[in-house]
């Protein structure tokens, strides 16, 4: 029989959530922190400890290590992040360019694909529409698209025709599909645009009418699950204090 070895201790936390502060970050967990635990940084030091978390120098970690003691002997255990996505040690987001975000979605609840199928040239912003419209392409990073308030709108308006059309038990998972997908095109020129109109293009999906019957209300858990995830967006995209489109949205 082989030699018994030490058990395996679990670290008190399961798992660090972090928030970004500035250039910096915050580690929070869920539950209370007991004394002694500490969050050491890439070089094993223990990092600040504030009221609401542990300070940490540097970009989100996929995991950090933990320090404390059990039984008067010092361990150390590695723990997931979890990202603002729910997502634990995942990898960053790439940076979508405009025209992909739709085909990012539009394959719901199948996995998102970032690479547009045969065809993309007819979804928002292409070319099929009105040749003297001269089409609306363009609006990934290289620049500018030629009519950047007519490619949010179609993808606005795509976006309500995908979700209206959505089972309830689906609503989870699109909601941190589309918070995921939007949250990777804050930096596009189309977005920007908007910035510079001083307007908030997300806020027409605020309406009834671009959502589900059963998540209309605010006040529902579902509704309530789509407002958060159109406030966080809109504060990425910098247009959350921006004039709204229309009236009546809010």
């Amino acid at each position: 029989m082989p030699a018994p070895v030490e058990a395996h201790v679990a670290p008190p936390l399961a798992w660090l959530t972090w928030t970004t502060r500035g250039t910096d970050g915050l580690l929070q967990a869920e539950e209370a922190v007991p004394d002694g635990l500490a969050v050491l940084d890439t070089a094993g030091t223990p990092c600040a400890r504030l009221a609401d978390g542990f300070l940490w120098p540097a970009p989100k970690p996929r995991q950090v290590r933990l320090r404390w003691q059990d039984a008067g002997r010092e361990r150390e255990c590695l723990v997931p992040v979890m990202d603002e996505f729910g997502r634990l040690a995942a990898a960053e987001l790439a940076t979508l360019g405009f025209e992909e975000a739709w085909w990012a979605l539009m394959g719901f609840p199948a996995a998102p694909d970032d690479d547009p199928p045969p065809g993309a040239d007819d979804g928002p912003g292409g070319d099929d529409d009105d040749d003297d419209d001269g089409g609306g392409g363009g609006g990934g990073a290289g620049g500018v698209a030629p009519y950047p308030v007519r490619q949010m709108m179609e993808l606005v308006e795509n976006i309500a025709a995908k979700q209206t059309a959505l089972a309830r038990a689906d609503w989870p998972a699109w909601c941190a599909r589309l918070e995921q997908t939007l949250a990777r095109i804050a930096d596009s020129p189309v977005v920007d645009y908007f910035r510079t109109l001083g307007l908030n293009p997300l806020s027409p999906l605020r309406g009834e009418a671009f959502r589900p019957d059963f998540a209309e209300a605010d006040d529902s858990p579902e509704g309530a699950m789509y407002a958060a995830l159109l406030a966080r967006v809109e504060e990425k995209w910098g247009v959350a204090a921006l004039q709204v489109i229309g009236a009546g949205v809010r």
